[in-house]
């Protein structure tokens, strides 16, 4: 079962885009089962319709590269560790003592060799010190169990987004 979830861990990085370079990342390591076509499709419509403030838009599209695959695979990994396979859309240094926690972490039915939905993406700003933060309501359709987690991201010197706080 676990070379199964490898490979499919490894042909969703494929799919969202990351080339194969993408599979000797963290993230393609993990086991996690693969989100179906509906799901992919709820994420980038939530992804879209997230209600950035005008002020924002720019950062907002900037960072989406990071977002999608991050939030794409909070929602499938089951573990309390995610943050050990995320480290390439860290920021450098990014203390390990605040790690994101998946989505089904926080269910208590959810079955964990499926991926939970994103409802929607909410609380979009920008705080003082430059962090992009936002929200993201993850559910699933099954136990009615929902996961509401507040991601927080820094611009790098490069005009990268990358997290420097996630899943809580």
């Amino acid at each position: 079962m676990n070379a199964t979830r490898h490979v499919l861990a490894a042909a969703l990085v494929l799919i969202a885009g990351h080339g194969a370079a993408a599979l000797a990342n963290d993230a393609a390591a993990a086991p996690t089962p693969r989100p179906t076509q509906l799901q992919t499709d709820e994420l980038h419509q939530a992804l879209e319709q997230a209600p950035v403030p005008e002020n924002l838009k720019g950062s907002w599209q900037e960072a989406l590269p990071a977002i999608e695959p991050v939030v794409s695979f909070l929602a499938c990994y089951a573990g309390w560790d995610a943050w050990t396979h995320l480290a390439r859309y860290q920021v450098p240094g990014f203390s390990r003592s605040t790690y994101y926690l998946s989505a089904i972490s926080a269910t208590r039915y959810h079955d964990p060799d499926k991926c939970m939905s994103v409802r929607h993406v909410h609380t979009v700003k920008q705080r003082p010190d430059g962090t992009l933060t936002f929200r993201v309501l993850f559910y699933d359709i099954d136990s009615n169990e929902e996961a509401d987690r507040t991601f927080g991201m820094v611009r790098q010197a490069n005009s990268a987004w990358l997290f420097a706080r996630g899943g809580f």
